[in-house]
């Protein structure tokens, strides 16, 4: 379960990524967000684990893409909660040795000047 990961094994500086301390209620209170931070996790888990495509990483890695696909349909599409959801889902991208799937993604990006 995810909520037994401890986040002291996370490297990263807690105030790097929460400077205000907000975060987190923004995460609770936006389902695109909540889900994309979870399926990070269950990532991250994953990866300590040495195991791919969990239950958790599949279910709220699903999730976030399918909260997110609703709302591009929708009027939602360029929320603060759906660009952050969409901007976390971007650093699984990044980490991932499939950088060619990512840069795919991001040429299909409307680009507006």
């Amino acid at each position: 379960m995810l909520t037994s990961v401890d986040h002291t094994s996370y490297s990263m500086n807690s105030v790097a990524i929460n400077p205000t301390g907000d975060f987190f209620s923004i995460a609770r209170a936006d389902e695109a967000i909540l889900h994309s931070v979870l399926f990070l996790v269950a990532l991250h888990r994953d990866l300590k684990r040495g195991i791919s495509d969990s239950r958790d990483s599949l279910h709220h890695g699903g999730e976030a893409f399918r909260i997110i696909n609703e709302r591009l349909q929708g009027n939602e599409s360029f929320s603060d909660g759906t660009i952050a959801a969409v901007a976390m889902l971007a650093n699984k991208e990044v980490g991932a040795p499939k950088r060619a799937f990512l840069i795919s993604h991001l040429n299909r990006l409307p680009i507006e000047s």
